[in-house]
């Protein structure tokens, strides 16, 4: 499950900064998002090269999850 298509074309952005991290105006902190849902990047033949992914026992009240790649 993943809320864009791989072929769609849309690219979703969201600002990121590091904590402690003064950005300076020429710089862009967009990162490109996608929600996906457990086994995504099995199912897509993306491997992983560090951590785990998403599970069924990830839920809102659940400590956060991210895979960044």
């Amino acid at each position: 499950m993943s809320t864009d298509g791989l072929l769609s074309g849309f690219v979703g952005l969201r600002a990121v900064a590091a904590e402690g991290h003064v950005a300076r105006p020429e710089e862009d902190l967009n990162a490109q998002w996608n929600l996906v849902g457990p086994r995504f990047f099995e199912t897509i033949g993306l491997r992983r090269l560090a951590g785990r992914d998403f599970a069924p026992g990830d839920i809102e009240t659940s400590p956060r999850v991210a895979i960044v790649n």
